[in-house]
C-alpha cells in the first residue's frame, strides 16, 4: 500500500476536515510541537483476513450432528475439500482433511464462499443436513452429494463475524 505523492511545505499543514476533526487520533497529535510544519493526514486502513474451516465426519445415526462421544462418528482423514466462490462453480482453493477430519482455509477476504467436500469412497450419501450456515459447530451443513461432492450453502465471512460457539 502506497500513499500518493506528498509535498511538504513549511507553514502549510493540511487539515482538510478542520481542527476539530472527530477522526483525529494519536497520529494527528504527533507534530503538535511544530503544528504548521507537518502532515498527519497520511492514514492507511486494512481489512482483516478471514478464515473458514471445520470437520468432515461420519454420521452413523444420520441425525446431522457429530456425536463426539460416539467413536463411530469420528472425523474422516484424507478427504478433499474445495473452496468455491459465491456461485459454487469456481474453485478458489483446496485442502485435505487432517487425521481428525479437520480442514482450514485462511487468508480469505471478507465475502461469500461455498465449501465442497468430496464424498469418501465408503460414504457416498450425505447425512441429513441440519441447515445452511447456521453458525453451529459439529453439525452437517452439506447438501446431497451431486457428482461425488456435497456443497454447503453460501457462507458469508465478515470482519468481526466470528461464530460464537466454535469448538
Amino acid at each position: 500500500a502506497y500513499s500518493p505523492v506528498i509535498t511538504l511545505t513549511p507553514g502549510m499543514e493540511p487539515d482538510a476536515a478542520g481542527e476539530n476533526n472527530p477522526y483525529e487520533t494519536v497520529g494527528a497529535a504527533q507534530d503538535d510541537a511544530d503544528e504548521l510544519n507537518g502532515d498527519m493526514t497520511v492514514d492507511f486502513g486494512f481489512i482483516p483476513m478471514m478464515s473458514l474451516g471445520s470437520t468432515v465426519f461420519y454420521d452413523v445415526d444420520n441425525d446431522g450432528v457429530q456425536d463426539e462421544n460416539n467413536p463411530l462418528e469420528s472425523g474422516i482423514a484424507g478427504v478433499t475439500v474445495y473452496l468455491y466462490d459465491a456461485t459454487g462453480t469456481n474453485i478458489l482453493d483446496s485442502t485435505i482433511t487432517d487425521a481428525d477430519g479437520n480442514y482450514f482455509f485462511d487468508s480469505l477476504s471478507p465475502g461469500t464462499y461455498v465449501v465442497g467436500v468430496v464424498a469418501p469412497a465408503d460414504a457416498q450419501t450425505a447425512s441429513t443436513p441440519v441447515g445452511g450456515d447456521d453458525d453451529v459447530d459439529g453439525d452437517n451443513n452439506g447438501n446431497p452429494v451431486v457428482m461425488g461432492i456435497s456443497q454447503s450453502t453460501p457462507i458469508v465471512l465478515t470482519a468481526g463475524g466470528e461464530t460464537a460457539d466454535e469448538d
